[in-house]
């Protein structure tokens, strides 16, 4: 018997393997980009068109080299292997071409070896790779809805103290610091270390004051900063929960040892607002500052002492830093004002007008996940304290829906399938929408006519916002999603309504945002909401069939297939009517032939990329026109 070939790797395999994920990683990014250029009508179809070969072929590349990477590896690594996969797992993280799929299955082969070799840096370091990766997962995604068991990874490290002096690598050390920042940051969200607060903040200074910790690092500028930044986040726990510290004077005690580090409170020297909100604690807590004069204090703040936005200048970091101070000081300030009369809460309004300013200026940029958490953020702040429903909708689609282009393509082509349907069900079926607001018998359908295309236009383009929520997911466009990601993917019919739920304005589409993926006979998901029971069934099954035609039918748009004609889809509906489809919505399409005509139009390549291309010229313009009208 033949004897099979024992597997090795070598830095070569591993240096190809990597710099393929980078350039494949940079060639998404570049096509992405060609989709926002101006340009005559046929070249950008004919770009379109290109966009959508090139990011198929680096989706089944990416899918070929991982299956090859991983059915490459050894069942036994030598030394020499650690090192370079090793090499490869930190790479992964500092380059910034961080692969979900790749990266955590990596860590979890190599960290049982370097445990067994006793490498206390490398076991620091894929301790908090681990997590960090788990955190980009379910917490930067979810917003504290989904899992914390990753938390244990931070933890971990902390248990590791003891070999601090025997990491040789200053980066792995600072590790220990930025595991307490994240313990810190997340004590007060998550059950599993509620009330850890003060502890991991203790902590973190029990080791940095360790005496040959100081030996050892105690001049290193690298290190100061970690602990300053353990200071800072604490600080900022501080700031928004003052009341994990009962007692004032304690308070007062604590919040003025970190103030005094600071001096001066200026923007430079407080970029994050968090000691400004601090001092302006103290003040109350020592009765030197009304709620009221606290209130006017940090509007004032906010007008005057932020510097103006210049989204000219190439300084993204920067520019996110302010942003985050305004939405920062902004909240805190909110905490305040339900402690005032209503007719003090107009001290609040220019800080407001400036918020809102200077985020419907803030430039689109493809897939900037940073500033997308963000202004998802600011929408949630901001959009209780507009009073306009046409303002409400312009906020939420030029903060959240355009940020996120192919989402925001795919929900304007199910608005108008839907549309579409909707039209050719109020002239054949009109019974169906019997029950719904303002339809009482066939007439009021009729006379309602322009209302519920309305509505239905209106679903479909927020039916998907609680994907915007999980955009780090969503654009995952050139490789498959691992099992965690599709899980993610679960979520956002619950973040969608967790976003919109509470507000008038979009309470008559919470059903359809929660229930799209629901089948007509109840199967699907979110599993705990009963779409058949609905009041507005109809208009979450209307929508269902318009979000599969469109998944379906997707030629330009989805890497993992090549999308198909709606002929041949109409078959794969008819098959699933009075189950996964309302038979009814479905009898419809089939008996009109010019509605399938104008599906087919509106879904073949050239329809698409009409949209396609109207859509993305929208997009490019809204930074430049702050009143433009979206809806």
């Amino acid at each position: 018997m033949e004897e099979l070939e024992e597997k090795k790797i070598t830095k070569e395999q591993i240096d190809v393997f990597f710099e393929t994920l980078q350039k494949n990683s940079a060639l998404v990014g570049e096509w992405n980009d060609k989709l926002m250029e101006s340009c005559e009508e046929q070249k950008w179809k004919d770009l379109a068109a290109k966009r959508s070969e090139t990011l198929r072929q680096v989706y089944q590349n990416n899918e070929d080299i991982c299956k090859n990477f991983f059915d490459s590896l050894p069942q036994r690594l030598t030394r020499e292997e650690l090192g370079i996969l090793f090499e490869l797992t930190y790479n992964l993280h500092v380059n910034g071409v961080y692969v979900v799929s790749v990266g955590l299955r990596l860590e979890r082969i190599l960290l049982p070896y370097f445990e067994e070799l006793q490498d206390y840096g490398k076991i620091v370091f894929l301790n908090y790779a681990m997590g960090y990766a788990n955190y980009l997962l379910f917490d930067r995604t979810l917003n504290y809805f989904g899992p914390s068991e990753w938390l244990q990874y931070f933890e971990k490290i902390s248990t590791l103290e003891e070999h601090y002096c025997e990491i040789e690598t200053e980066v792995f050390r600072g590790l220990f610091f930025s595991a307490y920042i994240s313990l810190i940051q997340y004590s007060t969200v998550y059950p599993s270390i509620e009330g850890k607060t003060s502890e991991y903040y203790q902590g973190a200074h029990a080791l940095w004051d360790r005496e040959d910790v100081q030996k050892l690092d105690g001049n290193s500028p690298y290190l100061k900063a970690k602990i300053k930044a353990v200071d800072d986040q604490y600080l900022y726990i501080l700031s928004i929960h003052p009341n994990l510290i009962t007692n004032p004077d304690e308070y007062c005690n604590i919040a003025s040892g970190l103030l005094n580090k600071i001096g001066r409170i200026t923007v430079k020297s407080d970029p994050s607002g968090y000691y400004k909100i601090m001092e302006n604690n103290v003040k109350r807590l020592k009765k030197q500052f009304s709620t009221e004069a606290c209130v006017q204090a940090m509007a004032d703040y906010i007008q005057k002492a932020i510097p103006p936005l210049n989204f000219d200048k190439n300084d993204a970091a920067h520019l996110v830093q302010l942003l985050n101070n305004e939405l920062f000081t902004f909240n805190y300030t909110l905490s305040m004002l339900e402690e005032l009369p209503p007719d003090k809460h107009v001290i609040l309004d220019q800080a407001i007008n400036r918020i809102l300013q200077d985020l419907m200026k803030v430039p689109y940029s493809f897939y900037s996940d940073n500033l997308d958490y963000l202004l998802y953020a600011f929408y949630e702040s901001v959009e209780p304290y507009l009073k306009d429903n046409d303002e409400k909708w312009k906020l939420l689609t030029r903060l959240i829906l355009c940020r996120q282009p192919m989402t925001y393509i795919h929900s304007r082509m199910v608005s108008k399938i839907a549309s579409l349907i909707c039209e050719a069900t109020i002239e054949t079926r009109p019974e169906l929408f019997v029950g719904l607001e303002g339809c009482h018998d066939l007439a009021s359908v009729k006379e309602n006519r322009e209302q519920l295309l309305s509505i239905i236009e209106n679903c479909g383009l927020i039916h998907d916002v609680g994907k915007c929520r999980i955009a780090l997911v969503i654009n995952t466009q050139d490789r498959h999603l691992t099992e965690d990601e599709f899980g993610i993917l679960k979520y956002h019919p619950l973040l969608g309504t967790k976003l919109l739920s509470k507000d008038p304005t979009f309470a008559p589409y919470t059903d359809v945002i929660l229930g799209h993926h629901k089948s007509y006979d109840g199967a699907g998901y979110p599993t705990n909401f009963d779409n058949t029971s609905s009041p507005i069934r109809i208009l979450i099954d209307l929508i269902t069939i318009a979000d599969c035609t469109d998944a379906a039918t997707d030629v330009l748009g989805r890497n993992y297939n090549t999308g198909k004609s709606f002929k041949q889809l109409l078959e794969e509906l008819a098959a699933g009517a009075g189950t996964k489809y309302n038979p009814y919505l479905i009898a419809v399409i089939q008996e009109n032939a010019a509605l399938q005509e104008k599906i087919s139009k509106l879904t073949s390549v050239e329809g698409r990329s009409d949209l396609y291309r109207h859509t993305c010229s929208d997009i490019l313009n809204m930074h430049q026109n702050t009143e433009l009208k979206f809806i």
